[in-house]
């Protein structure tokens, strides 16, 4: 059975038109991303005292505290999107990150930097509300396909984003870039105001505050939605902390193995462009491939393999072997997060999937958070010590996998213990889908 309701609204507001609108909505926020944080370390290297101990103070915390109040706050902006609808979230985190961009092109200190990053991830989340977004008002047969899209599209933003704000800093500087980046989130921000409109669901007027004894159901009811995710989260967790301290470790650790200067910002632009290919491609080919083997144990081999790219990593001696390892890292790395959102997507009720995202995205934004302020205050003097903690949280993150696939555990079964693959949890998010919108015809 089929939600004949959404599919007549889809046909009615251009559904194609509205996904098309998030999709690119999506693509220039992550090139926006993509243009801003590769170059914010060279930009506070400039405003910063001389030193690269501090430099490396400085680009940690303002790379690190953008995701951190952004993780604070993601609970939040979902709870309200599930209220009063997630087209207005989307409007609210473009124009804010628009604004936060304008006025980083601006800033005079380091300092101005750290306060409009914190702005910035306070006031955005863009990207558990075109989640959100998607889930809610796309078909279920098409759960899938959507959601991959907009992680595909996002995937290029960070392909285009890096390497176009690399040779824009080479060329006119880095003041340029931001505000290029403030440019594509306004037009992000143009597409989604004029091509996307809320279901009917979310469309209504919001019901009144619910009281002390609802807020604490519906919370619970979100954590259990969760439940099923538990052991997935550390992959998350890991997969987003390695990414983000490598923002900080590349530019440094390049320029200490003996990187051409002059070329710098291109060579970090590149890199990171380079990574967001091979994350695309192993996003394609882990979705095609995913029905047979467990997810659990397809998160298993990506992060034994990930170690052994930090670990090479580490031991590297030219810059561009560790290029290339950050790039190869990121292939065995990149299917990580889509497998973690569709599996969260499916697994939450239709009415709090703006929740239950956003606690998935906290976990992530928490370690991206946390991430580049160790990674800061280690990269000048012991580089090599943060490789190695790498190495370690990929392997603990293993370990947490393998201890929870046995019986014993729980009592069930270890056939119980293992999630479904990537085709399996879509047969159950359309189940339960379909029983939602019988229940809303009784």
């Amino acid at each position: 059975m089929l939600n004949t309701s959404r599919l007549r609204f889809l046909k009615r507001s251009g559904g194609d038109t509205g996904e098309l609108a998030l999709a690119g909505a999506a693509f220039l926020s992550t090139t926006s991303f993509g243009l801003t944080v590769p170059i914010l370390p060279l930009f506070l290297r400039q405003l910063a005292a001389p030193g690269a101990a501090e430099s490396g103070l400085w680009a940690g915390l303002a790379i690190g505290i953008s995701p951190l109040f952004s993780a604070m706050a993601m609970p939040l902006w979902g709870t309200l999107g599930d209220r009063f609808g997630h087209k207005i979230m989307m409007q609210r985190a473009l124009a804010c990150m628009a604004l936060t961009l304008f006025l980083l092109a601006l800033a005079a200190q380091p300092w101005h930097v750290v306060v409009l990053r914190a702005m910035g991830g306070a006031f955005g989340g863009l990207g558990a509300a075109i989640t959100a977004a998607v889930s809610v008002s796309i078909p279920q047969e098409r759960l899938g396909h959507s959601i991959g899209t907009i992680q595909t599209a996002q995937t290029m933003g960070l392909l285009v984003g890096p390497i176009a704000g690399g040779v824009l800093s080479d060329l006119v500087g880095p003041r340029l870039a931001f505000a290029t980046g403030a440019v594509c989130l306004g037009i992000g921000l143009t597409a989604v105001s004029r091509r996307y409109r809320d279901p009917p669901r979310l469309a209504r007027r919001p019901a009144p505050s619910p009281g002390l004894a609802a807020r604490l159901q519906s919370a619970r009811t979100a954590v259990g939605a969760i439940r099923p995710l538990w052991v997935l989260l550390p992959s998350l967790f890991a997969i987003q902390f390695v990414d983000g301290g490598y923002t900080v470790l590349l530019p440094f650790h390049l320029e200490a193995l003996g990187a051409p200067a002059p070329l710098l910002a291109r060579l970090v632009g590149g890199t990171l462009s380079a990574t967001a290919i091979a994350m695309a491609v192993a996003t394609v080919s882990i979705g095609r491939t995913v029905t047979p083997p467990r997810v659990r144990g397809l998160l298993a081999m990506m992060l034994g393999a990930g170690a052994g790219f930090s670990v090479l990593a580490a031991v590297s001696s030219a810059w561009w072997f560790f290029a290339a390892c950050r790039v190869l890292l990121g292939f065995t790395l990149g299917a990580v997060p889509t497998l973690v959102y569709v599996a969260a997507a499916a697994s939450s009720p239709t009415d709090r999937q703006g929740v239950v995202l956003g606690m998935v995205t906290s976990v992530g934004l928490i370690a991206w958070a946390s991430s580049p302020l160790l990674t800061g205050a280690l990269t000048a003097s012991h580089p090599r010590w943060v490789l190695g903690f790498y190495v370690a949280l990929c392997g603990s993150a293993v370990m947490v996998l393998g201890w929870n696939r046995r019986p014993e555990l729980r009592g069930t079964g270890d056939a119980a213990m293992r999630p479904p693959g990537l085709a399996g949890t879509l047969r159950l998010a359309l189940r339960k889908r379909q029983k939602a919108v019988t229940d809303d015809t009784k």
